[in-house]
């Protein structure tokens, strides 16, 4: 989970084995706006939202940054690249 914020990340993958995985975010908060006699409203819906999702990466886990907004995918351990990708 973003720590200041609506939003989380996932790791998946189609094969349990695999080394590429995707990497998908999530918004827990939808913007809808209406219109009603020419008056717009917007408002903020709980519900669970895809944003993006990155695929064919290479990591095992993820780490927020304490402000949120910012990510970091990390391929770590035993067998892994130790690569680091900053989103």
């Amino acid at each position: 989970w973003e720590p200041n914020g609506s939003r989380f990340a996932m790791i998946h993958a189609d094969n349990p084995n695999s080394t590429k995985v995707n990497v998908s975010f999530y918004d827990m908060n939808k913007v809808v706006t209406t219109t009603k006699n020419k008056k717009t409203e917007t408002n903020i819906v709980k519900e669970v939202n895809l944003s993006h999702t990155l695929a064919g990466k290479q990591v095992n886990t993820l780490f927020w940054s304490p402000a949120g907004q910012n990510i970091i995918m990390a391929s770590l351990g035993d067998s892994a690249s130790g690569g680091l990708e900053f989103y």
